[in-house]
């Protein structure tokens, strides 16, 4: 019961508190963080944005090549972040997933009103910049 209680002191989760468990994207294990720490759109947009500028280096994850998917998910990793772009059709669609190098998500949801979508945000030549750049991969 010591331990438990010196433990619980150390890793204090708050009664009632919201937290949100993940899987690494490399698989190497699980993370807990609070809920409130989940990331904005605007966050994973200044991510996609830095690609666009040549701040930031993008790498294919998926197997399948931007043409090859054609209609689908195609995954990247922006230096440790994932983020998974929904090809429609050859063309940049919207983002539907994003995980953090510390594990906080973004993650497109059904209810979500125009705007709140990374790929949303950006400006019409980052955007087809983005799209160039995915069909490189």
């Amino acid at each position: 019961m010591a331990e438990w209680r010196e433990y619980e002191i150390t890793n204090h989760v708050a009664n009632c508190s919201g937290y949100t468990l993940t899987k690494h994207p490399d698989g190497g294990g699980w993370n807990v963080s609070a809920a409130d720490s989940e990331l904005s759109a605007r966050e994973v947009c200044q991510v996609l944005r830095e690609v666009t500028f040549e701040r930031r280096t993008m790498t294919k994850v998926s197997q399948a090549s931007w043409d090859q998917i054609h209609t689908g998910h195609f995954v990247v990793s922006v230096e440790g972040w994932r983020i998974s772009i929904y090809n429609d059709c050859d063309t940049l669609d919207y983002c539907e997933e994003c995980v953090s190098p510390e594990g906080r998500r973004w993650l497109f949801g059904a209810g979500d009103r125009f705007g709140t979508d990374p790929i949303a945000l950006l400006s019409t030549w980052e955007h087809q910049t983005l799209e160039r750049l995915l069909k490189e991969l």
